[in-house]
């Protein structure tokens, strides 16, 4: 595990952007220990305040993450 939170609590977020943290920490991945020590991409849709996909590093980044991107924008 790692030793230093990388990713603020939810009371250190924006307030109009809680929601999204909120979302991830009730996730499976969320819940984890490493949840807080690792570094995550999230995105989720405002108008309906659901978080979409969650994905951590380089790998999650470039081969989960990018493709389900341009899926959802139509790229």
């Amino acid at each position: 595990m790692a030793s230093q939170r990388l990713i603020r609590l939810p009371s250190e977020w924006p307030e109009d952007l809680r929601w999204l943290i909120q979302a991830y920490l009730e996730t499976p991945s969320g819940q984890s220990v490493n949840a807080l020590h690792s570094p995550r991409f999230l995105v989720g849709l405002p108008d309906t305040r659901k978080l979409v996909i969650w994905e951590s590093g380089v790998k999650g980044w470039s081969e989960r993450l990018q493709p389900k991107l341009k899926k959802l924008v139509g790229a």
